[in-house]
């Protein structure tokens, strides 16, 4: 064990938190793999193996910092917050008011499945139809819609 931490610390310069940090991930790893694959070599293998996971955990470690510099790594908020643009279109009251004067209150279910986020599959499974009848309803609401409001937006479907 004591040949692989210092592995780690070579690969990763000396710095032995991160070397024990990186020998963990490269050992969580390769106990997965082995679960998941099995491993049929010698202890001498092994050992190999886990160096070569070692390598590789500092090299996708290294990919990750230049694709996702830190103040864009999820879970950390920026420093200032950027003001959102407010979005264009028809307001969500008057867009509620003529679905349903104009659609059956199942349509209109329909469609607020969809804008939360719902699958058409989902919202098949939910509503008891198939994915192909979400599909053309929703079509006929955004056809109506369009007409309606002239300001509708294609990107938001």
């Amino acid at each position: 064990m004591l040949r692989l931490v210092s592995y780690a610390r070579h690969v990763i310069g000396h710095q032995r938190a991160d070397a024990e940090e990186l020998l963990h991930e490269a050992i969580l790893t390769c106990h997965r793999r082995i679960e998941a694959r099995g491993f049929q070599g010698e202890d001498d293998a092994m050992v190999g193996y886990l160096y070569q996971q070692i390598k590789h955990e500092y090299d996708c470690q290294r990919r990750s910092a230049r694709r996702h510099p830190e103040h864009e790594l999820p879970g950390q908020v920026p420093d200032q917050l950027e003001e959102a643009p407010t979005p264009a279109g028809p307001c969500p009251d008057a867009v509620h008011v003529f679905l349903h004067q104009h659609f059956s209150p199942a349509d209109c279910a329909l469609w607020e499945y969809h804008l939360a986020g719902v699958t058409l599959e989902e919202i098949g499974f939910l509503t008891g139809s198939t994915k192909s009848t979400v599909h053309r309803h929703l079509d006929k609401i955004r056809e109506a819609l369009r007409k309606e409001f002239r300001t509708w937006d294609d990107d938001q479907d």
